[in-house]
């Protein structure tokens, strides 16, 4: 069994070699004090992790299989691209033009043929044998997503440190196991404004403020809050309240922040540019990701999977 300790000692074990989270964060800040007009070196500050949910499969995409039977080679044509050798799916034409900037890896992959363990062991980068499938919700026990373990080792800033757009995975009335912090707690969970389809919650976090409220309000609220809370501290040591004063703060600064709310809402980018990500929630999303990485937003994780106009799942 992997005791809570050890697994806090491993969170930060993301990287190659002794090159690990925490390290990489302190090292950027420390070259950001010594070198602050620095060229050269790695100039990613973000991520956005496109996360295809149920497919589409690596076969109609990067690894075609030209030579092999009916039934494991691809049903689409392989097109050449701007790298001699590679070739990828006729329907992407655009990311051939693009080869040059990118790296397929073939090489990745795990045993499982359940959405369920694979987006759990692909997520937190551990595998559990105990997820209830389907009924697999997440807990509290659940090892942290990546973009938590980002949030864990990035300072509180006006901004989050990881969000996940335009909804986490889940269906049929879950939430799946791998997709928030898990032991880490709330106040390191990614910012999620829209639920799961199927899902019957409410959004976790929310920019609206509830009618009568307006900013100034909720500034007076907060600081009464935190003086009712102050006469009795002893609550804040129980396990399940600890975390609950900084998840609060996380909260306030989003509601709060000009930065925050500029980032998710798109109504400053030009019709053309609109038009051009495409009028639809994929194509919003590709284009909210970009401006939140843009406003300092360490992770941005665009989950895809298909939702009917009746709202269920594909």
């Amino acid at each position: 069994m992997l005791h809570r300790r050890d697994a806090m000692m491993r969170l930060g074990q993301v990287g190659l070699g002794a090159l690990t989270l925490p390290s990489l964060l302190r090292a950027e800040s420390a070259q950001r004090v010594a070198r602050p007009t620095a060229i050269g070196g790695g100039k990613a500050k973000s991520c956005i992790l496109v996360y295809l949910w149920g497919g589409p499969p690596q076969q109609d995409m990067w690894d075609f299989k030209p030579n092999a039977p009916e039934g494991i080679r691809s049903h689409f044509e392989p097109i050449d691209t701007v790298v001699p050798g590679i070739q990828i799916c006729e329907h992407m034409p655009r990311i051939a033009k693009h080869t040059d900037k990118l790296a397929v890896i073939r090489s990745l992959t795990h045993p499982s043929n359940n959405h369920e363990p694979s987006v759990y062991h692909t997520l937190t980068g551990r595998v559990n044998n105990n997820l209830a499938v389907p009924r697999n919700a997440r807990n509290r026990r659940d090892f942290p997503t990546l973009g938590s373990i980002v949030g864990y080792f990035s300072p509180p800033s006006g901004v989050p440190a990881s969000v996940t757009i335009p909804r986490p995975i889940g269906h049929d009335g879950v939430v799946y196991s791998g997709t928030h912090a898990g032991f880490l707690g709330p106040r390191f969970d990614p910012i999620e404004t829209q639920p799961p389809a199927e899902v019957n919650e409410k959004a976790p976090h929310s920019f609206a403020l509830p009618p009568g409220v307006d900013e100034h309000r909720l500034q007076l609220r907060f600081g009464l809050l935190n003086t009712v809370e102050a006469i009795d501290r002893e609550m804040q040591q129980a396990q399940a309240t600890r975390g609950l004063d900084s998840y609060r703060e996380q909260a306030f600064r989003m509601l709060t922040s000009p930065q925050a709310k500029r980032a998710f809402s798109l109504d400053d980018e030009s019709v053309s540019l609109r038009d051009r990500y495409g009028r639809n929630e994929y194509g919003e999303c590709f284009l909210m990701a970009r401006r939140l990485v843009e406003a300092g937003v360490r992770l941005v994780t665009l989950t895809w999977y298909y939702v009917c106009n009746n709202g269920d799942v594909a």
